[in-house]
């Protein structure tokens, strides 16, 4: 125990020496930078307190971090088998215990109820009690153990494709960057040189020229200079074809994203072929992708720092499990001991026990000897834990290291980038003097010029809207003059509003093309939008659009009488959306017309006023037909109805023998909304002249014969119940009969 508490202290204070500034630094997160372009860039940062490694270093310590992650890795998979044994071990031994201490207190019942001494006994449970409590508390380690090597094994996993990675990346890179700087030219650098490319870590990809790889190393590399030399220009290769942006990597907050650089040119404001624009833009791609870059690089170092973290809490936790194994072998060791000593040193056992006795002390002394194995395994392996701690420690502090110089070159491409984002702002700024006016003489007078064309194009649909709907609805000219031009007016008003809208809409969108705003995003829009509204108001829009079609035909007109489905009456109003009928009781039906599927004009150009006139079958048909014919011609001469009617009564002859009487059918032929006022009319004097010439109009009539219970028959006469039918009313009797 005491060189278990000297190799804690050891440990403890060996970890709290090593990097106490990088530990704490790792931490800290990158200060935020504004991300809107043309805000002013940050102080520089200072620069951190630590030395960059270059990439042999790097590479050389990957490697051996790399060597001894797959030793580690291969020696807990070797310990995997071993930690499942301990736990079925463990569990047995629970087991075990766990049976004695329930048989030892059921005979210490057995004995309470016996009243048998029990002093011995309760001794032997307590002892027991003991032991089961230390089994328990040895099986709770084990399956923590083989957890959490598990758990270890898994994240050692992550950790070698971390590091292999990033191995590989720099090997790449040192191959990468150093066939380029061979050819480029040198330009002018500033007094304090930074370390070439090929040293820096953070260097992903070698850029496109010499200019851009210079503005890489002049971010990557860290100076004691407070700031950094400015950008150099780039070259023609870059003017002509930038660097596209990477995608795919990894937000960092407080820094831009690449997709702020490259956006869709803007007609309205400076020319996109300006030199000075193409050069500003050119600069600012290349500290995008530096920034990007440098993203990268902080992203992969926090991963591969939090995996360092996550695996060094594993390893506390495999240790200090360790430890409880230490702390319970001992204490289990000291309790076999005891009980050893207790059996060996008890009275002498009858020659029946002594064989029992003997089997009972070597099976003691088999788990005294397998509790000092464990224990020296719990030694050893806590001891392992220990240095495998020191050395994730250690890793972890170059790693931090190395992740706080990598946020103070982000810093510095955020801050590069900011200045030249603002240089590119203020070289697109559309409202300068000098881009005003440019602008307004390249796309000003071609803006005027649509929207003169606009004025003109709804001046001249004024006029040949009218025309162009006299033309179309020049058939059917029905009604009087009023009605003419009020449905010519309400058709003219619809094709002027189209054509108003159509001229509108198409001007805008010239105008927003001219002025460089995307049209088609604009159209994809509206199309989404209208096919929203058209869903939503599609029956509304079937109104319009009913209600067009029927005023261009002309299908009724004001004051027709018209029936629509089960509704009849007269058109009191006619809109786009909606046909106003009212009936002979006084309702005001409102119909919209998207739901008239046919409609029955019955005024339409004229009227028909239809007879059906029944007469006795005595009567002689043709005399009644000449006297029906002579009182409508009479009644076509008569000055008041002379004007009602177009032609003469048309005799259409017998049209059906009924019941009561012979139908006679005949029309007259009106003038609209006259039928009804000449069928009156004619009826009433048809009716006269049958009853001065003696003509029957027969009505329905029956015969009622009444039967009494004592075979009495009365006659009765109902005038009201029709045909010939014969009721028998009260309870017939036996001999009632029934005859029509």
């Amino acid at each position: 125990m005491v060189c278990v508490r000297v190799l804690i202290s050891a440990i403890l204070s060996t970890a709290l020496a090593i990097h106490p500034s990088a530990l704490a630094s790792a931490t800290q997160a990158i200060a935020p930078s504004p991300d809107q372009p043309g805000s002013e860039a940050p102080p520089a940062a200072p620069l951190p307190d630590v030395s960059p490694a270059n990439s042999a270093e790097q590479i050389a310590r990957l490697s051996a971090s790399i060597a001894e992650d797959t030793r580690r890795l291969e020696q807990l998979k070797a310990e995997l088998d071993t930690a499942r044994n301990e736990v079925d071990r463990a569990n047995a031994s629970f087991e075990e215990a766990d049976t004695k201490h329930r048989e030892a207190t059921a005979e210490l019942e057995r004995r309470r109820l016996a009243e048998e001494p029990i002093e011995e006994l309760q001794t032997e449970l307590q002892s027991l009690t003991t032991t089961r409590a230390l089994a328990a508390e040895r099986r709770e380690l084990a399956a923590t153990a083989w957890k959490t090597l598990t758990e270890q094994i898994a994240t050692l996993e992550m950790k070698l494709r971390q590091n292999d990675q990033a191995l590989k990346k720099l090997l790449g890179n040192e191959a990468a960057t150093a066939a380029p700087t061979a050819d480029a030219p040198t330009p002018e650098r500033s007094t304090a040189s930074p370390p070439s490319p090929s040293s820096e870590p953070g260097a992903v990809e070698s850029p496109p020229s010499a200019a851009i790889a210079q503005e890489a190393e002049s971010i990557e590399a860290p100076t004691n200079e407070a700031a950094l030399p400015p950008a150099p220009a780039p070259t023609a290769a870059e003017v002509a074809s930038p660097t596209p942006a990477p995608t795919g990597i990894p937000t960092l907050p407080g820094l831009p994203s690449s997709g702020a650089i490259t956006s869709t040119p803007i007609r309205f404001g400076p020319d996109p072929n300006d030199p000075k624009l193409k050069q500003a833009r050119a600069t600012a791609q290349s500290l995008a992708d530096a920034v990007d870059r440098a993203k990268n690089e902080v992203a992969e170092l926090t991963e591969r720092l939090g995996t360092i973290d996550k695996l060094l809490h594993q390893e506390e936790q495999a240790r200090d499990t360790a430890r409880r194994l230490i702390d319970n072998a001992e204490a289990t060791g000291a309790e076999l001991a005891r009980e050893f000593q207790q059996k060996l040193f008890a009275g002498a056992p009858s020659e029946e026990q002594q064989e029992q006795h003997a089997a009972e002390l070597r099976d003691l002394q088999t788990k005294i000897r397998e509790n000092e194995k464990r224990l020296i395994q719990a030694r050893g392996e806590a001891r392992e834990h220990g240095d495998e701690i020191l050395r994730l420690q250690s890793e972890r502090g170059d790693l931090a290291a190395q992740l706080q110089l990598a946020r103070w070159r982000a810093e510095q491409a955020n801050a590069r980038l900011a200045e030249a984002e603002s240089v590119v702002q203020r070289l697109e700024n559309p409202f300068s003097p000098e881009n005003l006016l440019n602008w307004l003489l390249d796309h000003g007078l071609k803006i005027l010029g649509i929207i003169l064309g606009m004025l003109l194009l709804r001046w001249g649909s004024g006029l040949v809207s009218r025309r162009i709907v006299t033309l179309l609805s020049a058939r059917g000219q029905r009604g009087s003059t009023a009605e003419k031009e009020h449905r010519i007016s309400t058709l003219v008003g619809v094709f002027d509003n189209a054509a108003s809208v159509a001229i509108v809409v198409g001007g805008i969108l010239m105008v927003f093309q001219e002025v460089g705003v995307p049209v088609g995003p604009l159209l994809g829009g509206a199309a989404v939008f209208g096919l929203a509204i058209a869903f939503g108001a599609q029956n509304l829009i079937r109104d319009y659009f009913y209600g067009f079609v029927i005023l261009l035909e002309n299908q009724y007109k004001l004051n027709d009488v018209i029936k629509i489905r089960n509704i009849a009456g007269q058109v009191e109003a006619i809109t786009l959306r909606v046909t106003v009928l009212r009936d002979l009781e006084g309702c005001v039906h409102f119909i919209p017309n998207g739901e008239i599927t046919s409609v029955t004009n019955m005024t339409h150009g004229w009227s028909r006023a239809l007879f059906e006139i029944g007469v006795a079958y005595k009567e002689n048909v043709d005399r009644v037909m000449d006297v029906i014919l002579e009182v409508g011609k009479e009644l076509r001469k008569d000055p008041q109805f002379r004007m009602l009617m177009l032609e003469d009564p048309t005799m259409l002859g017998v049209d059906a023998f009924a019941d009561s009487a012979v139908m006679i059918k005949f029309f007259i032929k009106t003038r609209p909304l006259q039928q009804w006022v000449v069928k009156r009319e004619l009826l009433r004097r048809l009716k006269n002249r049958f009853d001065e010439l003696g003509i029957e109009i027969p009505f329905p009539h029956r015969t009622v014969y009444h039967v009494h219970p004592e075979g009495h028959t009365r006659e009765l006469a109902d005038s009201h119940l029709s045909g010939d039918e014969v009721i028998v009313a009260g309870r017939a009797g036996p001999g009632a009969s029934v005859g029509r």
